[in-house]
Formats: structure tokens, C-alpha cells, sequence
């Protein structure tokens, strides 16, 4: 799998992309950065391909101390200049970061069995 998308976020702006499969919580990650208003990676998986069932799909942007001046001086020291629904408090007290997440289905819906089971006590 491979990970695409379009932002607003400043020319080369530094940004974690996960893939979390839901069931298992195993995560595949990768660092990468805006480039031309978009943000891509992967592959993501095994090389046979992800299991069916649900995934998430994280970007996290670094704290304002790690990005480049260029962004640093757009965002502000502290991400400060950051606006929207997607700002959340950077986990360590850095200022202001970018939290987006995305949940979809890879294949068939995971089954569940509806048999009706009766279950009865040996004498």
C-alpha cells in the first residue's frame, strides 16, 4: 500500500505517515515531507499485501522545534500560527502540532459468525 495526500501545510514541512491495522495493532511508518502541496509513502505491508480487514491511517507534523526555518517561520516557534480542527497539543509540551487519522477497510469485512449455539451442562 502506498499513501498519498493533498495539504495546505507549508513547503517542506516534516510529517509522520502510519498505517495501523486495527485487529493486531501492527504499524508501519515512515517519515517524509510536503512537497509541492502533497505528502506520499510506502509501500506499507508485507509483500504479500495487507490482510483484509480495517486500518487507520495517521499524520502526525514534527513539533515546531524539529521542522525547517522556512516552516518554523510560518508556523511560529510553538506552531502557534496553526489553525483548524486537525491542531492538537504536541504529547510533550512542544506547541501546537497536525493530528489527522483516517480509518478504511482493506477487502471483505472481517466475518463474524452468528450461529445460534446452545450451550448444554453434562449431568
Amino acid at each position: 500500500m502506498h499513501v498519498a495526500a493533498t495539504t495546505n501545510l507549508p513547503e517542506g514541512t516534516r510529517v509522520q505517515l502510519r498505517v495501523v491495522r486495527e485487529a493486531s495493532n501492527v504499524r508501519w511508518q515512515s517519515r517524509t515531507e510536503v512537497r509541492e502541496g502533497n505528502v506520499a509513502a510506502g509501500p506499507y505491508g508485507p509483500g504479500s499485501g495487507l490482510p483484509d480487514g480495517y486500518y487507520r491511517i495517521e499524520l502526525v507534523t514534527a513539533p515546531a522545534d524539529v521542522q525547517p526555518a522556512e516552516v518554523k517561520a510560518r508556523i511560529g516557534p510553538s506552531g502557534e500560527h496553526l489553525k483548524g480542527s486537525l491542531v492538537a497539543a504536541s504529547e510533550h509540551g512542544l506547541g501546537n502540532i497536525i493530528k489527522a487519522s483516517q480509518r478504511f477497510l482493506v477487502g471483505q469485512e472481517v466475518r463474524r459468525t452468528l450461529d445460534d449455539v446452545e450451550v448444554q451442562q453434562s449431568p
